[in-house]
């Protein structure tokens, strides 16, 4: 949600800021869900790079 009206907004803590109160919760703790799924999607990025890396060296064998 935080990610998808972040254009709206003239920073990321001013779209927290505004959301937090809606979904029931303080900013500092939408803050930290969102840094939780910022780290999950990299690590899910990495794991598919990693994939392609293993893949490309498998043919390669």
């Amino acid at each position: 949600m935080v990610q998808e009206k972040r254009g709206v907004y003239p920073s990321l803590w001013a779209a927290i800021e505004s959301i937090a109160p809606r979904i029931g919760c303080v900013p500092q703790t939408l803050n930290e869900w969102v840094k939780r799924e910022r780290a999950t999607t990299a690590e899910v990025q990495r794991v598919k790079e990693l994939d392609r890396e293993v893949a490309v060296a498998l043919r390669r064998a």
